[in-house]
């Protein structure tokens, strides 16, 4: 039986010897042997000094976005946001509809009367035949609206 069995049995013996789990152990051993004490301790200072960086990166983070995690400090955003703020776009709200309203009536009054119907006696006492009101307003919504636009970059 002996004889039989132990052909077959060195080729096991052979693949167990060749196998993963020497290789891990002999791994294991190459890591202890090189990953002593010092070593790790070297290598832990170097971990370290590589994530200052990231920590102070974290630092700033944390100080800037505090305030609003903060439920005390959210109340007060939220309470500057719904007066002052609200008001002030309501405020820019009304101003961009006048300038809705003057640019609008300057278009209307150029559509339809942009001219005196009745002609003008030629001669030194000849009346200019177009209305001096629609080029004013014109004017005025082309002005406060470079006004109005200033304003808006300014503020954001």
């Amino acid at each position: 039986f002996c004889t039989e069995v132990a052909p077959a049995i060195a080729k096991v013996s052979e693949a167990l010897d060749g196998g993963v789990a020497v290789a891990l152990a002999s791994a294991r051993q190459e890591i202890a042997t090189q990953f002593g004490p010092e070593a790790r301790k070297g290598l832990q200072g170097t971990l370290r000094q590589a994530t200052v960086p990231l920590v102070d990166l974290k630092n700033t983070m944390r100080g800037s976005f505090g305030p609003l995690v903060k439920a005390d400090d959210i109340q007060a955003i939220q309470t500057v946001v719904d007066t002052q703020l609200f008001a002030g776009m309501m405020v820019a709200f009304l101003l961009a509809i006048l300038l809705l309203l003057c640019g609008c009536t300057s278009g209307v009054m150029f559509a339809t009367r942009d001219k005196d119907d009745e002609p003008t006696a030629p001669g030194p006492e000849a009346r200019n035949p177009y209305y001096k009101t629609v080029s004013r307003c014109a004017c005025c919504s082309w002005q406060c609206g470079f006004l109005f636009t200033m304003l808006a970059f300014f503020l954001g």
